[in-house]
C-alpha cells in the first residue's frame, strides 16, 4: 500500500451511465493509494445517478459530487471535473471505464522517480462489454525535443487511451481547455507532450470500453452538444484544430517562434494526410475511440 502527502485527483464526468459508473467509482475507491479525491460531475442524468452519488459522497469524504444545472456535453464536462479538482496529480476516467487496483500508486511511483515525466499512464486494455478484445497502443514519448514528441504522437496515436493517464497539475494549468469537438482529446494530449515526456508503465492496466456509438452523427451531436458540422465531419475539425493549435492558437507552442510553429504545424498536417487521405478526413474519421456518453 502506497501512502503519502501527494494528493491525486480523479475526475469522472458522467451522463446516464449508472450501471457502469458504479464499476468506475469502485475501481477508484478500492485503490491501494488512499490520498485521493474523486470528483464526479453529473451532466443532468435522469437514471438515478444523483441519488447514488449523493449517498456515496455522504459516506466517503474522498468523493465530491457536482450536479450540473444545464447540459454541458462531454467535452465541457471533462473540463469541469478538471477545474473542480485539487490534486497535485490529475487523471480523468470515463464512466464506462475502470482502473486496476494498483493503477494510481504504480503510475505515481514512476512519475515521482523520474522528474522529466509530466504524464504517466498504464497499459490500455480494451473491452467490448465484458469481453477482452485486445490491448491498446503503448504511448512512450521520451524524445528530448517537444516538437519530436508531438510529431511522434500524431504519427502513432490510435485509441488515445493515454488521455486517461496521470498528469502534473502544473502542466494542466498551462494547457488551454479542450475545444468542443469530437476529437479534441488529440490536440490536448499533443500540447501536454510538447511540454514534457510521457511514459506507459506496462505492469498495470487502464481498462477501456471499446463499444461503438449507435445512432450515427445525430446521436453524437446530441450527446456531445456539438454543431452539425463537427458531428458529421470530425476528421476535418481535427485537422484544422491540430494545425491551428500549433501554428498560432495555443500559447503552449510559443517558445518555437513563428517559423518553428509553422514548420511543426505543416509537419503534423503532412503526417495526418499520409495516415488518412483527404477523402477519409472528410468522412467520419476518428483517431481516438468513439465517444460514448449516455448513448
Amino acid at each position: 500500500m502506497m501512502t503519502g502527502g501527494v494528493l491525486v485527483s480523479v475526475g469522472l464526468p458522467t451522463y446516464n451511465r449508472l450501471n457502469t459508473l458504479k464499476r468506475a467509482i469502485e475501481s477508484v475507491l478500492t485503490q491501494d493509494y488512499h490520498h485521493l479525491e474523486l470528483v464526479i460531475s453529473d451532466d443532468e442524468s435522469t437514471d438515478g445517478t444523483r441519488a447514488y452519488c449523493e449517498d456515496l459522497a455522504r459516506r466517503d469524504s474522498r468523493v465530491r459530487y457536482i450536479r450540473q444545472s444545464k447540459r454541458l456535453g462531454l467535452v465541457r464536462n471533462y473540463s469541469e471535473v478538471m477545474n473542480q479538482s485539487r490534486g497535485e496529480w490529475y487523471m480523468v476516467l470515463g464512466d464506462d471505464d475502470w482502473i486496476d487496483p494498483g493503477y494510481i500508486s504504480r503510475c505515481l511511483r514512476t512519475a515521482l522517480s523520474q522528474s522529466e515525466l509530466i504524464m504517466v499512464c498504464g497499459l490500455p486494455r480494451l473491452y467490448r462489454g465484458t469481453q477482452l478484445v485486445g490491448h491498446g497502443a503503448k504511448t512512450n514519448l521520451l524524445q528530448a525535443s517537444g516538437s519530436a514528441r508531438v510529431a511522434s504522437y500524431y504519427r502513432h496515436v490510435s485509441d488515445n487511451a493515454v488521455f486517461h493517464g496521470m498528469v502534473r497539475r502544473s502542466t494542466l494549468a498551462l494547457v488551454p481547455p479542450m475545444q468542443n469537438h469530437k476529437s479534441s482529446d488529440l490536440p490536448y494530449v499533443a500540447s501536454i507532450a510538447f511540454m514534457g515526456k510521457i511514459k506507459t508503465v506496462e505492469d498495470v492496466c487502464f481498462n477501456k470500453s471499446a463499444g461503438v456509438s449507435s445512432g450515427g452523427w445525430h446521436s453524437i451531436r446530441k450527446a456531445m452538444n456539438l454543431s452539425t458540422f463537427d458531428a458529421r465531419f470530425p476528421g476535418v475539425r481535427l485537422f484544422v484544430s491540430a494545425f491551428s493549435d500549433i501554428a498560432w492558437a495555443s500559447p503552449v507552442y510559443s517558445s518555437l517562434g513563428w517559423f518553428g510553429r509553422l514548420f511543426l504545424a505543416f509537419r503534423v498536417a503532412f503526417i495526418m494526410v499520409m495516415r488518412y487521405p483527404t477523402h477519409m478526413l472528410l468522412k467520419l474519421v476518428r483517431l481516438a475511440p468513439q465517444a460514448r456518453y449516455g448513448s
